[in-house]
């Protein structure tokens, strides 16, 4: 292993953990407690499920796109918006 990236491994976690450290220190030197708590609950909720916000966008996301998929909403390709367009492109052979 490359001793630079293993230093910097290090010096990355210990600030991290100093970091997280002294806002808890802050926090309960101010003496919100309440906050604390539910500062403590948020990260630990967080922690274990960090990407929850986004599976839950990436879910609605998928459900949006399966009900444009659903052949309750499919059209049909003879509409005659489709036919006009498909009559006027060039190279096409069906065109006029």
């Amino acid at each position: 292993m490359n001793p630079d990236r293993v230093i910097l491994v290090i010096v990355l976690t210990i600030l991290i953990v100093i970091g997280a450290n002294g806002i808890l220190y802050l926090s309960l030197r101010r003496g919100n407690e309440t906050n604390m708590v539910n500062l403590t609950r948020k990260f630990l909720h967080n922690a274990r499920n960090p990407w929850q916000e986004e599976d839950q966008s990436l879910q609605e996301l998928s459900r949006l796109v399966a009900d444009l998929n659903s052949p309750k909403n499919a059209k049909s390709e003879d509409t005659p918006v489709n036919n006009e367009l498909n009559q006027t492109q060039p190279g096409n052979p069906h065109a006029r």
